[in-house]
């Protein structure tokens, strides 16, 4: 079917809409795989061990693997510490999950491995 230039102009708005959309899911998807890219490249990096040596603080963890799924405050031990929680992005229970606990100077003070059940 072959639109015309005032029927493209007549529904120029929901047309655009369409079009927003399709490369909203372009990018979201884009964001996805990269994500699992990303946390597929964290889960090997533990594996090989030595990981707190290589990567002592939030900037390179960050630099390396992305940001974090989500990133909260939690006190522990009578201690603040920000968490960082790092997963597939589209996996909630059925994925491992690594938290990464920083000090104040966003230093790198424990890390807790969970496998997915």
């Amino acid at each position: 079917m072959t639109l015309t230039g005032c029927a493209k102009l007549e529904h120029l708005d929901q047309l655009l809409t369409i079009k927003d959309y399709s490369e909203n899911k372009e990018w979201q998807q884009e964001q996805v795989d990269e994500g699992n890219k990303n946390f597929d490249k964290l889960l090997a990096s533990l594996a090989e061990g030595n990981f707190s040596q290589r990567f002592p603080n939030k900037k390179k963890i960050k630099a390396e693997f992305g940001a974090p799924v989500i990133s909260r405050g939690e006190e522990r031990n009578g201690k603040e510490y920000e968490v960082w929680l790092y997963r597939y992005p589209t996996r909630y229970n059925d994925s491992p999950k690594v938290y990464f606990y920083f000090d104040q100077e966003g230093q790198l003070k424990d890390f807790v491995q969970y496998q997915a059940p």
